[in-house]
């Protein structure tokens, strides 16, 4: 008969977001689980014209692990980094009440060169990233 014995290790670990978003056209928010109804839906037609909604938005997040993250065996601390922070900024646009599209870069710092590619290491890495989102 084949044991299989689980071993639970506790890694300490901290970190907090802020974030802060304001609507250049006038918008507000109740709530986030719903989706935006802009005052005036984007359209180029004359006489109906609208720039739809448009939210600029920013965060600052961080995440710091304790040592034991390399010592249980999780991660190889020659490859990889128990500190990490990340700032956003960037663009929401909202068409109407069913489309959005997210304009956003990404700086993301770590406490130690992270592997980033094959035998390539660095501190930093930066992302941007366009996504248009449909609800319904």
């Amino acid at each position: 008969m084949l044991e299989f014995l689980a071993v639970c290790r506790v890694v300490a670990y901290n970190g907090y977001m802020v974030q802060a978003s304001y609507f250049l056209t006038g918008e507000e928010l109740t709530r986030r689980v719903n989706v935006v109804k802009p005052k005036r839906d984007f359209n180029w037609v004359k006489g109906k014209r609208g720039p739809g909604a448009v939210e600029l938005h920013a965060r600052f997040s961080t995440l710091d692990f304790s040592k034991e993250i390399f010592t249980a065996g999780f991660a190889d601390p020659n490859l990889w980094s128990n500190h990490a922070w990340a700032t956003d900024v960037g663009l929401n646009w909202y068409l109407n009440f069913y489309t959005k599209v997210y304009l956003d870069w990404q700086h993301s710092e770590f406490g130690s060169p992270v592997l980033i590619a094959p035998n390539r290491f660095g501190p930093t890495r930066d992302m941007f990233w366009i996504r248009f989102q449909v609800f319904f």
